[in-house]
């Protein structure tokens, strides 16, 4: 049996999450949930491809998607109805479902169960009736595909569908000069599909919104055993009065559209579109998704979570059709009445009329409280009285639809003598402009403004610098200026100090007074006999090529009268580690900070993790190289030194693990067979506690190389069971290199899974967590993990729902 897929089941709960207080009444009265725990599975209806299954997810964008097959699949397109967008383009929500024809395996187990429930067993007649009507229900349906169709002239595709076999998709329909109720038929092309209807509804009028079950058709949905016999056996019955009472509305409102609400699954579209047909005007059918894989989510469907379902489409057909009047119809055997007025408290301008037929005669319906004067006041407390009326007799309601106003004014006596005019010469919209030159008006519009804004930024941020390039000169030092081959032309006063005088400091200022200027465009340095000139040049020159931000441009002096100078440099080179030889004064304060000392030897340990914490560091010096080293260019003798000390300490503390060697006459450091610990140097440590969270099976290399905080915390909230969780300890060690001055600061990790505790270290490990500040424990994650952490080491008990972990002790 194939296991529910996840839709389903989301499906399932939302509607349990959403049953409204009516609900829980007619599924109580009825005892629909004992009725729906022996109703048959129906799990060929999910047997798909993989490739299907996985690309479904993609959605339109699909590029995955399969053809329907004329031969093997049928597809239902459902009627719908046009809107005109605010360009007064048409546009309309097309829906299609995709079947795998003749696919249903247990139709005859299914067909016989029903019989007997409804008391049919021995009916042959009955039981083709059903297994008609029930093969919908049991044939596969077809995630991941599409049908292409011809709309109005043009070839459009209607998918591919998503994991529930449905696809729906909002199109604009070509054409414009479409009259109000006007309809127009489109077909699948190369594929069985039913002929698609649709309906064009101007933006302003009168428009019905019409419950089904109850309400126009007989259905007694507060019985599970009449469900299934109205629904799978009998003929389709209408309410009587119900369908004059739909013609008279027709008539008194100049044709206004029709929707058909009904929380019965799309399986039964052919069936409850053939009673449309037969019985009532043209209209939009809204049914429900039917992801469920037995047949008792068919009752679910229809008495579960249905004052949810019917506000969101409600809310759907208000974004079509914001601006007509609406009349709501229903019944009081399910949520109609509480599902209006909340209707009616979204869009108060927008509903004209509310009519309740109250539903008598149902054995297993609580009449007392479903048809009670108490109920219907508290669902419309925010309507007025006027608007709506709860009728028993459909004969009741012609006196309210012929005092509704008429959608259209009357034209007033005065422009009658116009009437003949606007008849020979018919008013036309004109047509609206098309997208597409609207679209490239935006475009040019936006790319202009963004060509003025790079102008202006340019401007700013150069100053003038987009202007021709002026010639660029060069002062000459004084030492320089009687080897310039230009010397005498262009002379100019200004004091400039000497970048490198190779002279005394008086002669030098001496010299600081008229100075050579030579145009360096037009100098080739090549040609200068002088290299010292020939370098100096070259070097102005390259300068000269920077951006002019970047250029120290001080003119000719003139604006910079007794600027002072300074003959040695102002800042003094900074110096990243002290030289050898200087006396450091030690901080007393280390342990503030949580430090400690500890004697050489516990720098670096060897333990019986050993091979498989070098496994990972490897690991991570070959994957990740440049993530895990990065030295400066000051740091390569310290990292020598480090070197050295590192195989100083592993020879003399593990000699029979490490020794050194000579191979192939390779250069090695050489260090004798013994090297002597300095006892006399302390090291600083300190421990540190994490908690991470390590679910799925990934190295162990990838458990410690640890960049960012979130990395504590793979996967999601439901990985905080006791055992994915690890209690990490980091030993942190501080060192100063005798030689370079360095501060080495080593790092040991040791791992442990919560659950591998023992009683005496999960209490030590609830003291230290409780030991922290508020600061240390904000850094640390503890409002994250504490509830599983310290609850499973307290001995209580944790389950796992949907989302998250709850330990059993809040």
């Amino acid at each position: 049996m194939a296991h529910e897929p996840a839709r389903a089941m989301a499906g399932q709960a939302r509607q349990r999450f959403q049953e409204s207080e009516e609900d829980r009444i007619t599924r109580s009265a009825g005892h629909f949930s004992e009725f729906e725990a022996d109703m048959p599975k129906l799990a060929n209806r999910f047997q798909f491809s993989f490739k299907d299954n996985l690309s479904s997810y993609l959605g339109r964008n699909n590029p995955f998607y399969s053809e329907a097959n004329d031969d093997t699949d049928y597809v239902w397109l459902l009627d719908n109805t046009a809107y005109q967008n605010r360009l007064g383009r048409w546009k309309a929500e097309f829906v299609a479902a995709y079947f795998v024809r003749h696919s249903g395996k247990d139709l005859s187990e299914v067909v016989a169960w029903v019989s007997e429930k409804i008391g049919l067993a021995d009916d042959e007649e009955a039981k083709k009736t059903i297994a008609l009507r029930l093969e919908p229900f049991l044939d596969a349906i077809l995630p991941a595909h599409a049908v292409n169709i011809n709309l109005q002239g043009m070839k459009v595709r209607l998918g591919p569908s998503g994991r529930d076999g449905i696809s729906i998709d909002e199109l604009a329909i070509p054409g414009s000069n479409y009259k109000d109720g006007e309809t127009v038929t489109s077909r699948a092309i190369g594929a069985t599909a039913t002929p698609l209807k649709t309906t064009f509804a101007k933006n302003k009028g009168w428009a019905v919104l019409s419950d089904i079950d109850d309400t126009i058709k007989k259905t007694l949905t507060s019985s599970p055993v009449g469900i299934l016999k109205t629904t799978f056996a009998e003929d389709p019955e209408p309410i009587n009065g119900m369908p004059e009472l739909y013609k008279h509305i027709v008539q008194k409102l100049d044709n206004p559209p029709f929707w058909y609400l009904s929380a019965s699954p799309y399986n039964l579209y052919p069936f409850l579109h053939q009673f449309r047909e037969t019985y009532y005007p043209a209209g939009t059918m809204l049914l429900r998704d039917a992801s469920w894989m037995n047949l008792a989510g068919f009752l679910a469907n229809l008495t579960q979570g249905t004052e949810a379902y019917k506000l969101d489409r409600i809310e759907k057909v208000h974004e079509w059709f914001p601006k007509r009047k609406f009349i709501l119809i229903g019944d009081s055997t399910q949520s109609d009445p509480e599902a209006y007025g909340e209707v009616y408290k979204k869009f108060p301008k927008w509903i004209g009329a509310i009519y309740i037929r109250k539903v008598t005669g149902v054995a297993e319906m609580d009449e007392g409280k479903k048809n009670s004067p108490e109920r219907f006041e508290k669902a419309f407390k925010h309507v007025p009285k006027e608007l709506w009326y709860v009728f028993q007799n459909p004969n009741e309601l012609y006196a309210k639809v012929d005092a509704l106003p008429p959608s259209i004014k009357p034209v007033p006596p005065a422009t009658m003598r116009n009437t003949t005019m606007m008849e020979e010469h018919p008013y036309k919209d004109p047509d609206p402009v098309p997208i597409y030159i609207l679209f490239t008006f935006a475009v040019l519009f936006c790319a202009y403004f963004a060509w003025l804004s790079s102008v202006a930024v340019r401007l700013y941020f150069y100053k003038g610098a987009l202007a021709p390039e002026p010639e660029k000169f060069v002062i000459l030092p004084a030492y320089l200026r009687d080897r310039s081959p230009q010397r005498g032309h262009q002379r100019r006063v200004t004091a400039f100090p000497m970048p490198a005088p190779p002279r005394s400091l008086a002669r030098d200022l001496a010299h600081i007074s008229r100075v050579t200027c030579m145009n360096i465009a037009v100098v080739d340095t090549e040609q200068l006999p002088d290299p010292e000139i020939r370098a100096f040049l070259a070097e102005q020159q390259r300068i000269s090529r920077l951006p002019a931000f970047v250029q120290d441009d001080c003119g000719d002096g003139s604006d910079f009268p007794g600027i002072p100078f300074a003959i040695t440099p102002v800042e003094a080179k900074q110096q990243t580690l002290t030289p050898p030889g200087l006396n450091r004064r030690p901080s007393a304060k280390y342990t503030s900070v949580g430090l400690k000392k500890v004697g050489l030897k516990e720098w670096l340990t060897i333990d019986k993790r050993y091979k498989d914490i070098h496994t990972a560091r490897d690991y991570l010096l070959t994957k990740k190289n440049a993530e895990c080293i990065q030295i400066k260019h000051d740091g390569e003798n310290a990292c020598e030194e480090l070197l050295q000390e590192i195989v100083k300490l592993l020879v003399a503390k593990y000699p029979e693990s490490f020794s050194i060697k000579t191979v192939n006459r390779r250069k090695h450091i050489h260090i004798p067979d013994v090297l002597p610990l300095t006892s006399s140097v302390d090291l600083l440590t300190r421990s540190t506690l994490y908690i991470q969270t390590y679910p799925d099976a990934r190295p162990l290399a990838h458990l410690f190389f640890i960049q960012e905080p979130k990395d504590f915390f793979p996967g999601n909230l439901s990985s905080l069971l006791p055992q994915h969780i690890i209690v990490r300890r980091e030993h942190q060690t501080f060192r100063r290199l005798p030689k370079s001055g360095a501060i080495i600061y080593s790092t040991r990790t040791e791992v442990n899974r919560l659950t591998e505790l023992d009683v005496h270290g999960r209490r030590k490990l609830v003291e230290e967590i409780r030991s922290w500040n508020r600061e240390v424990a904000t850094r640390k994650g503890l409002e994250l993990w504490q509830r599983a952490v310290i609850g499973y080491c307290e001995g209580k008990k944790a389950f796992r729902d949907d989302d998250t972990v709850i330990d059993g002790g809040e």
